[in-house]
């Protein structure tokens, strides 16, 4: 069974990453390898510095549960992404997305068991 320190700090880890997935997704139209237009993209910047924060939690999950138990709850980023895609990114949910979403959830919780 997961501690309950770990499990609470997975969830920002899993907000925070899910947030960044569309933040670097929106700064993908303009991301350049042009250095000098590189730093005007602010939306891939705030990405990848959600990306830190979300792994800072991730560390800190670490330090008090094992990797084979902390790691299945990184997968409820994708369920995140999803729904976040869905509604900012205007992508569409089919029957294969949903499917897949309720597979993640079993899993993990076979997983934390």
């Amino acid at each position: 069974m997961i501690s309950l320190i770990s499990l609470l700090v997975m969830v920002p880890a899993v907000v925070l990453g899910g947030i960044a997935s569309i933040f670097l997704k929106k700064g993908a139209d303009k991301f350049t390898l042009d250095l000098n237009k590189l730093k005007d993209n602010f939306l891939v910047f705030f990405g990848f510095f959600l990306y830190l924060c979300s792994t800072a939690f991730y560390l800190v999950a670490l330090k008090f549960e094992k990797l084979s138990v902390v790691y299945p709850l990184g997968s409820f980023t994708y369920i995140l992404v999803a729904l976040l895609a869905s509604k900012y990114l205007k992508e569409k949910m089919n029957k294969n997305k949903w499917i897949g979403i309720i597979f993640i959830i079993i899993g993990s919780f076979l997983v934390l068991n």
